[in-house]
């Protein structure tokens, strides 16, 4: 499966929010992967909308062997001793949130665990001049490599 159409579909499927969103996404990002548990991995950058002031951009970039994924917002950022605790069910760190109103805490942590079943990642970063940058890695398939 090609990782830019599940951006591509992910992204064209996001409710309207007030941020700009960019998709700079190279071609040719074929992975052995389920795409119905990418666009869910995906939804990620619905958070990153929610918390960016104007605007979120995702790249992707590719070696002979992974595929990255940075999605960046202009947000207040996650403060570093956070950036690994979000990924625990439940976690919510805007203390602003009620149970009615506000989300779950579970979207990090599944999509941390969709990373990790496709033999991935997903990281936390301070995005370059503030913000949070979300790192995604994921295994590209390799010529030859017939798996479905």
């Amino acid at each position: 499966m090609d990782l830019t159409a599940v951006l591509n579909d992910t992204v064209a499927h996001l409710p309207v929010h007030q941020a700009e969103i960019r998709l700079d996404a190279g071609a040719n990002l074929a992975a052995t992967a389920d795409a119905d548990h990418l666009e869910r991995l995906f939804l990620i950058i619905d958070n990153a909308l929610r918390y960016a002031a104007s605007r979120v951009v995702i790249t992707t970039a590719a070696n002979d062997y992974v595929a990255r994924i940075e999605i960046d917002d202009d947000g207040p950022g996650v403060p570093a001793a956070d950036r690994g605790r979000v990924f625990d069910r439940f976690v919510r760190l805007d203390p602003s949130r009620e149970r009615g109103t506000g989300t779950t805490g579970l979207g990090l942590a599944i999509a941390r665990e969709i990373a990790l079943a496709h033999h991935g990642e997903i990281s936390l970063l301070e995005r370059p001049g503030g913000g949070t940058r979300v790192v995604v890695t994921l295994p590209l398939r390799q010529l030859g490599d017939d798996r479905p």
